[in-house]
């Protein structure tokens, strides 16, 4: 996958209306292309076999970023 497809590609999952998907054509047709590619296909298919926090709570906080923790324990 490159740099374009990973900006992209998430946007299929926040933008499915069809005014936008009329507003933007060509972004639709490039994002269709990148969803019938099988492991794009393979990516999606996790969602149904894992169960994934759509919350950000604490915990998801000092994973996801770990310098803030570090710095929250050094006192600055």
């Amino acid at each position: 996958m490159n740099s374009a497809n990973g900006v992209i590609w998430p946007l299929t999952l926040a933008a499915s209306s069809a005014f936008m998907w009329g507003k933007l054509p060509h972004v639709k047709r490039f994002l269709d292309e990148i969803n019938a590619r099988p492991a794009a296909q393979r990516a999606d298919a996790l969602k149904t076999k894992f169960t994934f926090k759509t919350e950000m709570d604490e915990d998801a906080r000092k994973k996801l970023f770990p310098p803030n923790e570090r710095l929250k324990n050094a006192g600055v």
